[in-house]
Parts: C-alpha cells; sequence; structure tokens
C-alpha cells in the first residue's frame, strides 16, 4: 500500500533518519495526507497537521532538524514539524 496517485505534492528528503515525507498535492480536489517512504510506505497521522492543499514546497532544514512547508492553494502559510 501507499499514497494514491496524485500531483502537485511536495516530497521532503529527511537526512537524519534516511526517509522520505510526502504530504499533499492534487487528486480530484487537494489532499492533504501525510506519508513516510523508508523502504516501504506508511501513512503518518500527525496531531497537527496543514490542511489540504497542492502546489507547496516542503524542504529538510538539518540544523533544526525539522521539515519546513511554504504555500500551496495560492496561500503563504509556514508550516515546520
Amino acid at each position: 500500500t501507499g499514497p494514491r496517485p496524485r500531483s502537485l505534492a511536495a516530497m521532503a528528503t529527511i537526512t537524519a533518519n534516511n526517509t522520505v515525507l510526502l504530504f499533499g498535492g492534487w487528486a480530484s480536489g487537494p489532499v492533504g495526507d501525510t506519508w513516510v517512504w523508508n523502504g516501504t510506505w506508511s501513512q503518518a497521522t500527525p496531531a497537527v497537521s496543514p490542511a489540504a492543499r497542492h502546489g507547496h514546497a516542503m524542504a529538510f532544514d538539518p540544523v533544526r532538524a525539522r521539515v519546513v512547508m511554504f504555500g500551496g492553494n495560492w496561500t503563504v502559510e509556514l508550516w515546520a514539524t
């Protein structure tokens, strides 16, 4: 199992633990799910999560060991894990 097909999602490589984080995208509408890849896909269920969105960007900040996400759905929101 894994994330359903989508476009306009964002992914970030988390170098601290060699995983990839995928959030959101577009699949017949904005998607707001979070997935982690570490050789296999698993769906994450964070306690707090941004609203469903597409067209956003994500990156891993190795200094703070956090994933940072910006924008999506024509917003200027900034999220960090």
